[in-house]
């Protein structure tokens, strides 16, 4: 068994990685331990069939070295037989405008301004 893709995710509020192996994950097996993160950090780890999701304090836009260690087992008891180390980027969050609160007309405070939040979008 082997790694076949690290991939940093993004999207959303939780940024994190995913580790695909070439065969299902045993589900009795605690990976804890066998998955670093550099720079060190505490990492919560979930194994879903051949994927492996690690989610922490990740910062957007930031490089992480993941390594996993010798001994992560597939369900038929095949275990991975090196050390396997990748460094890998959490994309920057995508350019977004969305409104501030809900609501359907023009307000009458505020000088009848409308508000909107903004993550990377350049000021006009």
């Amino acid at each position: 068994m082997k790694i076949v893709g690290v991939e940093g995710r993004g999207d959303g509020r939780q940024p994190g990685f995913t580790v695909e192996f070439s065969d299902d994950l045993d589900p009795r097996q605690d990976i804890q331990g066998l998955i670093s993160m550099d720079p060190p950090m505490d990492i919560r780890i979930k194994a879903v069939g051949r994927k492996v999701y690690l989610s922490g304090e990740f910062q957007h836009g930031r490089h992480y070295t993941l390594t996993a260690y010798p001994g992560i087992r597939s369900r038929w008891g095949v275990a991975t037989a090196s050390e396997h180390a990748e460094t890998v980027q959490i994309p920057d969050l995508k350019p977004q405008v969305r409104f501030s609160e809900d609501g359907m007309v023009l307000p009458t405070v505020n000088r009848q301004r409308v508000r909107f939040q903004t993550v990377n979008v350049s000021r006009a």
